[in-house]
């Protein structure tokens, strides 16, 4: 960093280095000295709801990330944001996360192919044109595995929008996977890059907190279970169908 610059606490932007206070959000700054040693609070926030700023010899603020990653903290806080947009994710702490999603999808996926392809979830009967479920107790298992699967699509979702965030990219170049190819390893990039301390500008006083204790979230997983579910019907149904026919 420029000698005669530092970054402002609150939105990360350079700044001159005497400033009492940033031209661009008009944050009142602390001495230079106590940034490098102390850890902050952003937005005057109090200590339940703020992250915490990380700082280090650079000043490349890094908020919302573990003190120390790895497979259950990064995850837990993949979990605690599943439905926040409005921060950001460190670039260990999303990829550690990523990695235990990973394996407990796969696991799951494994349960929920033995259901669909060995107990028909619905019958079709061709004959009386009746249509019934044969096997109760597997179809509410595969919707309770759906719920799980409907979670994880939306909290992965939101965690790579926040990573986009620690890297100063808008989560609109999401847009981008809806190219074929090109865009996935467009995305790929983005994921990987470093930290980057104007990444702040993203960050949102308003961000939701415990959302499980709201019923919005609760909807919006349900109603993506059902959609899930209902196909998992149709591909046994398919499925029992062929090996019958």
């Amino acid at each position: 960093m420029d000698e005669e610059t530092k970054y402002c606490i609150n939105c990360g932007k350079k700044i001159p280095k005497p400033a009492e206070f940033c031209p661009f959000c008009g944050a009142k700054q602390k001495p230079l000295d106590e940034q490098q040693i102390n850890q902050e609070q952003p937005y005057g926030a109090d200590q339940e709801t703020a992250e915490p700023v990380v700082t280090n010899s650079s000043q490349n603020y890094r908020f919302n990330e573990s003190s120390q990653p790895g497979m259950v903290t990064s995850f837990k806080l993949y979990l605690t944001d599943a439905f926040t947009v409005s921060k950001r994710m460190g670039r260990a702490d999303y990829w550690w996360s990523y990695l235990a999603v990973t394996i407990i999808q796969f696991v799951l996926s494994i349960i929920t192919f033995q259901i669909v392809f060995n107990y028909p979830l619905l019958t079709v009967d061709s004959i009386e044109g009746e249509t019934y479920i044969d096997h109760p107790g597997m179809l509410i298992l595969a919707f309770f595995l759906s719920v799980i699967f409907a979670f994880f699509s939306v909290a992965s979702f939101t965690s790579m929008i926040r990573r986009l965030h620690d890297t100063n990219h808008s989560g609109q170049f999401l847009w981008l996977l809806l190219i074929p190819f090109v865009g996935s390893i467009a995305i790929l990039v983005m994921l990987i890059l470093k930290s980057d301390s104007q990444g702040v500008r993203f960050r949102k006083k308003d961000y939701l907190q415990n959302w499980y204790k709201k019923w919005w979230p609760w909807v919006i997983i349900l109603l993506l279970a059902a959609l899930d579910t209902l196909l998992l019907m149709l591909i046994s149904s398919a499925y029992a169908y062929i090996l019958n026919y």
